[in-house]
């Protein structure tokens, strides 16, 4: 039988390792309440029994449990079932992959990547998909892709470097005059050349060497499309998450694009959507599951209900995930019904100003919003322990908690409005007021949308500017897509939204260069000029010049440096933007859910895990404590 997974690369601790490796070669192996409980509920999650252990174990089984990273505590892989999620967000996209890539577990797993993060790994192991090696030249320049033979695309056509070719094209340059780029577009516009050698032999040049490369194309949202799909997206303009189903179904788009373990099932506009198992799927052993149904339940509520009565086998997804009330109901009452993990976000929630209005135009007023926020105080809020730990948020600056470029809990809490206690943060904080001509505050609004966690923010920073400021702000909850169009707009005093350095890599590259810098077009810059940006200013400049020297860097010490110098610069001095504390997710799966690995900062490739998920028994089998994955240990 063909080995499926011949090796893995690791991208560790230093950007330098691409090159030291460079020989190496990786191989394959709640918005608006909406009551859909009844829907849930007609489709009861069945478990399937675990194996008796007497029964010889099948190829298939073999194969799945000598992949690395299979946790002996699953049990045996089981086949069949349908997983079911309660999405928190309207079932609308599909069409569009490379946006539709966070919200839909009914769009990327129909897809197969070129390289990708390894599913039972962490953010920093890549494996390869579609190329079932590579190698790299010797002066780090070009990146040389032998990809299997013989996958096929749903509709029987035979993958080839030409779809390969036409997806990155797409990827990295977008469709014209669509405004949609993927995820890592901004992170590859180093790219000179890009061609296929023959039909299995895919070639990219780039003009310099960058260290974050080769993770940026294993970075979870370049989705090999057949070439025949993509044509009938020219001309199609997509929406911040991608097209619509319904404009699929309306325009009798056929849309059989990808090659991956599941294929399209059936939608229902505001029900679910539901994908079926591949049974052509080129991988040996895989995928487990017949189906996952991605059922509509906003209401974190019922979503909640839905999940402790064993009618769905999870609730909700990143940033609409388990809330802390729900977390301590799950300790309480629920520790046997629910499998929690606790896990690190691609970024933190916070406050971004209106700079392009009075007063938020004034630093002054920005840095005394700023420091009379209590950053433990909020993490106590989101369910911390004594220790600030296992709560849905954790201290941080821009970049992620617990890596190398991050500061220590010690350099964090000495900088101002970090630090404890407060009083002389808000002592400062009034008199920057009263130096501004704002000592008896000012009416404001603070807009997000209609998502529980996303206007508890809004509250909590509501009462600490009420509080110790006199700033008499109101709530402003707009539904998704309205609140989006406000943001875009300009339209808003204060917004709630995630941080800029939101990224599954956590290195400078993507959290400063890729956030900050004018030439990324996922830049601050180019898509929020109102609140994180700084276009036209010396300061703008600054930034510019310093990230990319930081970019060009390879030597970590010098890199860090670089970064800390513009991480601390928007920290203390510019604060575009006040991060209240990096976020952190507590997923909750029904026992029978095994398979799943929810490593941190993952939230834009954990699709790659459906492949590997199964239903076994409903007995608990994550040990004594509350949590099947945590990354404190």
């Amino acid at each position: 039988m063909r080995k499926a997974y011949k090796s893995t690369l690791l991208i560790g601790m230093s950007l330098l390792l691409v090159l030291v490796m460079i020989g190496a070669c990786g191989g394959s192996d709640s918005d608006s309440s909406t009551d859909t409980g009844s829907t849930a509920s007609s489709e009861p999650a069945s478990a399937t029994d675990t194996q008796d252990s007497a029964v010889a174990l099948t190829e298939d089984q073999k194969t799945v449990m000598a992949l690395p990273g299979y946790r002996e505590e699953w049990g045996v892989p089981q086949y069949g079932g349908t997983f079911l999620h309660g999405a928190p967000w309207p079932i609308l996209n599909r069409g569009e992959p490379f946006r539709a890539v966070l919200y839909n577990k009914h769009t990327s797993p129909t897809y197969d990547q070129l390289i990708r993060v390894d599913p039972w790994g962490d953010v920093g192991t890549i494996q390869g998909n579609v190329a079932k090696d590579w190698s790299i030249s010797d002066d780090g320049l070009t990146y040389t892709f032998n990809l299997e033979k013989g996958i096929k695309f749903h509709d029987g056509s035979i993958l080839d470097c030409e779809d390969v070719k036409e997806t990155y094209n797409r990827y990295v340059y977008g469709y014209e005059g669509s405004g949609t780029y993927g995820y890592a577009s901004s992170m590859l516009q180093h790219t000179t050349d890009y061609s296929c050698a023959d039909a299995n032999t895919f070639v990219i040049t780039f003009g310099e060497i960058q260290g974050h490369t080769l993770a940026s194309i294993a970075s979870g949202t370049m989705q090999i499309m057949n070439t025949e799909c993509m044509k009938q997206l020219e001309g199609v303009e997509f929406g911040i998450n991608g097209m619509t189903l319904q404009y699929e179904i309306d325009n009798n788009l056929s849309m059989v694009c990808g090659s991956g373990p599941y294929q399209t099932e059936s939608f229902e506009p505001g029900v679910k959507a539901t994908i079926k198992k591949n049974p052509n799927y080129w991988k040996p052993g895989l995928p487990l599951l017949d189906g996952v149904h991605d059922i509509q339940i906003t209401d974190s509520t019922t979503r909640f209900a839905s999940l402790t009565a064993g009618k769905i086998h999870q609730a909700g997804e990143g940033s609409s995930s388990l809330l802390p009330a729900q977390v301590s109901q799950v300790r309480d009452r629920f520790s046997d019904r629910v499998a929690m993990s606790w896990t690190g976000a691609p970024g933190q929630q916070g406050f971004s100003y209106n700079q392009s209005k009075a007063p938020f135009d004034d630093p002054r007023v920005r840095k005394a919003m700023d420091l009379v926020l209590d950053r433990d105080a909020w993490m106590k809020i989101q369910g911390a322990d004594e220790d600030l730990l296992y709560g849905n948020a954790r201290i941080a600056g821009i970049q992620a908690w617990g890596n190398q470029w991050s500061m220590s809990n010690d350099e964090i809490y000495a900088l101002e409005g970090y630090r404890q206690p407060k009083a002389d943060d808000i002592a400062e904080a009034q008199r920057l007021m009263k130096e501004a001509g704002y000592e008896n505050g000012f009416e404001a609004s603070c807009m997000t949308r209609t998502s529980q966690n996303y206007m508890d923010v809004c509250l909590f920073g509501m009462q600490q500017w009420k509080d110790h400021l006199g700033i008499d702000v109101k709530g402003r909850f707009l539904e998704s897509a309205a609140n989006t169009a406000a943001a875009r707009a300009c339209d808003y005093d204060i917004y709630v939204t995630w941080s800029s350095g939101t990224s599954a890599l956590q290195n400078p590259d993507w959290t400063i260069w890729r956030a900050f810098n004018s030439a990324s077009n996922h830049a601050a810059v180019n898509t929020r000029p109102c609140d994180r940006g700084f276009p036209g200013t010396d300061y703008q400049q600054w930034i510019d010049d310093t990230s990319n020297q930081m970019l060009a860097t390879l030597e970590p010490a010098a890199k860090l440096s670089l970064a800390r110098q513009i991480e601390l610069s928007l920290l203390q001095d510019s604060i575009p933007y006040s991060g209240i504390g990096w976020t952190m997710y507590n997923y909750g799966n029904a026992p029978q859910v095994r398979g799943n690995n929810w490593y941190n900062f993952g939230t834009y490739i954990y699709h790659v895990m459906h492949e590997r998920i199964w239903l076994g028994d409903n007995e608990r089998w994550w040990g004594d404590g509350y949590y099947a994955n945590d990354p404190m240990n």
